[in-house]
């Protein structure tokens, strides 16, 4: 099993994991099946009937970032959110659309939309690139730069994954677990903590002040344990 605190995201794995939204039966588990963000994920619902729930939870993380990132993109230029489950003339007249704002951005999402979350159309590379009337190796460069993005954005939601699993294990660990009472005249220490950017914070003074309260009130005002 691959520790998710030491697990990098790289191009490759995004694009591994991006295959596997189209390839059935592929091979071998994506590393990124481990992230902190999919456990996040399986944690909203009962995925218990799904027979492999971390790959499920993964498709659809990049199948929503793909369509948010595109949907908005699209309404920059001012253009509609294209329906779900379109036909091949309608993706076809879309990605006109798209090419007609000669924006290497959109088209690049444009790719990853309709390859990738309108899967069953079953486009391909070079209708893809005939119908924006661009050379292969363009549009693969539009391509990489959208992928590099998409891993940018798994990298940062990863990253606010770990805060919470974080939050929750200290949370789990303070000595007292019941309700909490509001805190008074601590608004300005407590103002400081979240506003700091250090990791780690050390909190101390003699018995009995009320320092694991101060924590425990910190802790709990911030996990999603209590939301």
């Amino acid at each position: 099993m691959v520790e998710a605190e030491r697990l990098l995201i790289t191009v490759e794995y995004v694009r591994q994991a991006l295959d596997a939204l189209i390839e059935t039966g592929q091979e071998g588990i994506n590393p990124l099946q481990y992230l902190h963000l999919v456990d996040e994920y399986t944690l909203k619902a009962d995925f218990s009937f799904i027979q492999n729930p971390r790959q499920f939870a993964l498709n659809e993380i990049l199948v929503s970032l793909i369509r948010e990132h595109y949907e908005h993109l699209r309404s920059l230029f001012d253009m509609p959110v294209p329906q779900i489950g379109v036909d091949l003339a309608t993706a076809a007249a879309v990605t006109q659309e798209d090419a007609a704002n000669s924006n290497p951005d959109l088209l690049g999402w444009s790719w990853l939309y309709f390859h990738y979350v309108e899967d069953s159309l079953h486009i391909s590379q070079q209708w893809f690139c005939d119908i924006v009337k661009l050379d292969d190796r363009t549009v693969r460069r539009y391509q990489n730069n959208s992928i590099g993005q998409l891993t940018k954005q798994l990298t940062q939601l990863e990253q606010e994954a770990r805060e919470v699993h974080h939050r929750r294990i200290l949370t789990l660990r303070l000595p007292h677990q019941g309700s909490i009472s509001t805190l008074f005249e601590r608004d300005h220490e407590l103002e400081i903590i979240r506003n700091s950017s250090s990791k780690h914070i050390c909190v101390s003074g003699v018995s009995g002040i009320g320092k694991s309260a101060f924590v425990e009130f910190f802790c709990k005002k911030k996990s999603p344990m209590t939301s």
